[in-house]
């Protein structure tokens, strides 16, 4: 293989920005020693009649095994090459070597050729990012906050009440009610329940059981009687009802209100907690966290936009552009289209998604080439125990199963978007602990955690 490497000729030729061109060629002199060295490995095991096993000479063995050795030698090749760009190429490699025209066929008479085609990272220059001036949100929850948290409980655990007073919408009447429908002996219930019932309950809120039924209802009480004419319209749930008009009566029995829990007894039995203090010890922790997170994504991008504003990348991977590019414009159309009259709607302006698909494609792209740059500066690395956990908590929030929402990821370029995001906020976290108000013990020790957590997970 030494022969192969040493023989090799290698040549870059820049094609177009981030793309680079390579062209290699190996002699057939070279290829025959590499094959006549193979050879002579299989002959030392090779079963060939006549001779005992080792014995048989080099160029029968190279005959017999000649397809397994030209596929062992085109794997060589394959590795040296790699190995090769690697070492000689001064910008970063980003996408595995693609071939240029025809598969070269390997024969050992002949030189061998082939012209291969790469993705570069951008060139460029990266700014100061360690000491960055960076605004510090200080976080505090407001007590009304919290209080509010709690009526949302005691909302959720509202029981209806009977009240004397005029309805109000949100309110459950029982009522009586009779109308002027024809009475059908063989229509469904669904269509009865509309001609008349008796002691039955509706509910003032959406959906309304009839068209205006709210309305027509708030300010009655206990005792009432209300006439009501109804338009079902053309397009009502109930198809016997269609285009149909009727006059009802309605009897009002009783008004009943949902109440909020007011006892906070009950409120802490019902949530199995010991006391209000408790609960609002809880609720306070819980935001106080929820705005810690919040304010930690603001205080990332700040850190990521004040870096990336500073750089001058004016080109960018054709082929990562376009695939970025793709993944944007599907997600834009998930958002937009819901029903076939979107379809026709995006279609109009596909032009339009297209370009801010590309624009979103290219700052994103921006700022993953930047935090690339920084993490090989830094040795901060994104490691497969970090991608699979990250794979298991989407599979767990959508109900996939790990090994097909991989699959999925991996076909549509998702498992590349995910890999700069946890790279991005890594390095972002690694900014916003080298910035000015973070050189303290604090920010050391969420730097050292930070390391901690990337080393085991290299392991």
């Amino acid at each position: 293989m030494n022969k192969l490497n040493d023989s090799m000729k290698i040549e870059f030729e820049q094609k177009q920005p981030c793309v680079q061109e390579i062209k290699v060629s190996i002699p057939a002199e070279a290829l025959q020693a590499q094959m006549t060295s193979i050879a002579s490995e299989y002959a030392k095991y090779a079963n060939v009649p006549g001779f005992r096993v080792g014995k048989a000479p080099a160029a029968i063995v190279k005959r017999k095994y000649n397809d397994k050795i030209l596929e062992e030698l085109n794997t060589n090749i394959q590795k040296i090459v790699l190995k090769r760009i690697n070492e000689d190429l001064e910008e970063k490699m980003i996408t595995m070597p693609a071939l240029v025209g025809n598969e070269p066929v390997l024969k050992e008479d002949e030189d061998y050729k082939v012209v291969l085609s790469i993705n570069t990272e951008p060139t460029f220059e990266l700014p100061e990012y360690k000491g960055l001036d960076l605004p510090m949100e200080d976080v505090k929850v407001d007590d009304a906050e919290i209080d509010a948290e709690i009526n949302k409980y005691r909302e959720m655990f509202a029981d209806y009440v009977t009240v004397e007073e005029e309805a109000k919408e949100g309110d459950m009447l029982k009522v009586t009610y009779t109308s002027d429908l024809e009475e059908i002996e063989d229509a469904l219930d669904s269509y009865k329940r509309y001609v008349s019932a008796e002691n039955s309950w509706i509910w003032l809120n959406e959906p309304e059981m009839m068209p205006g039924l709210i309305k027509a209802c708030v300010g009655v009480k206990a005792g009432d009687e209300k006439k009501i004419s109804i338009d079902f319209g053309d397009d009502f749930v109930e198809p016997l009802l269609n285009g149909k008009s009727a006059e009802y009566t309605f009897s009002i029995i009783e008004v009943q209100r949902r109440m909020p829990l007011n006892s906070d007894e009950e409120l802490c039995e019902k949530l199995k907690i010991g006391s209000i203090a408790e609960l609002k010890e809880n609720l306070l922790a819980r935001k106080k966290m929820e705005l810690e997170n919040q304010a930690r994504m603001k205080q990332n991008q700040i850190a990521l936009e004040t870096i990336v504003e500073q750089v001058d990348m004016p080109d960018l991977p054709p082929e990562f552009l376009a695939r970025d590019k793709q993944f944007e414009f599907r997600r834009i159309a998930d958002e937009l289209v819901k029903s076939e009259e979107d379809v026709a709607t995006f279609k109009e302006k596909q032009d339009e998604h297209l370009k801010n698909a590309e624009d979103i494609a290219k700052k994103n792209l921006k700022i993953y080439f930047t935090c690339s740059k920084i993490a090989d500066n830094e040795g901060i690395t994104v490691s497969q125990s970090e991608l699979d956990r990250n794979i298991e908590q989407i599979s767990k929030a959508y109900g996939y199963k790990v090994k097909e929402l991989t699959e999925q990821m991996m076909q549509t370029g998702a498992i590349d978007k995910l890999h700069m995001d946890i790279l991005r906020s890594k390095v972002a976290t690694f900014i916003i602990a080298n910035a000015k108000q973070n050189n303290t013990a604090t920010a050391d020790e969420s730097s050292a955690d930070e390391a901690k957590e990337t080393e085991e997970d290299s392991k």
